[in-house]
């Protein structure tokens, strides 16, 4: 099997932040903004992720201020991305179609 994992060492750092994050309840909504771009980064090769990242979302587009208590909903999706972790890889070995009429940039 092929699999396309991240690089541990950056990925165990953003992984560690996060749960930092999760633990504190504290932070401004610019350092879960770039938190969340490293997340939207992995999560291209596991789609499932967007799925529990809507809170997080609208956290961050709140205006930037100093850190503030994190809403219970955001830690636990941040908290649900760090459970998440083991599956974050694409399979390079799935079948593929060879008729296709259109594509995206996804696993």
């Amino acid at each position: 099997r092929r699999l396309l994992l991240p690089k541990s060492e950056k990925f165990a750092v953003v992984v560690c932040a996060t749960r930092g994050v999760v633990l504190a309840g504290f932070a401004s909504p610019h350092e879960v903004d770039v938190l969340l771009g490293h997340w939207t980064h992995y999560a291209l090769l596991q789609r499932m992720l967007y799925s529990v990242m809507d809170e997080v979302y609208q956290f961050v587009r709140r205006q930037p201020s100093g850190s503030v208590a994190l809403p219970e909903g955001v830690r636990r999706e941040l908290a649900m991305l760090v459970a998440l972790v083991p599956l974050v890889r694409a399979d390079l070995s799935l079948d593929w179609c060879p008729a296709v009429s259109m594509v995206d940039a996804g696993p």
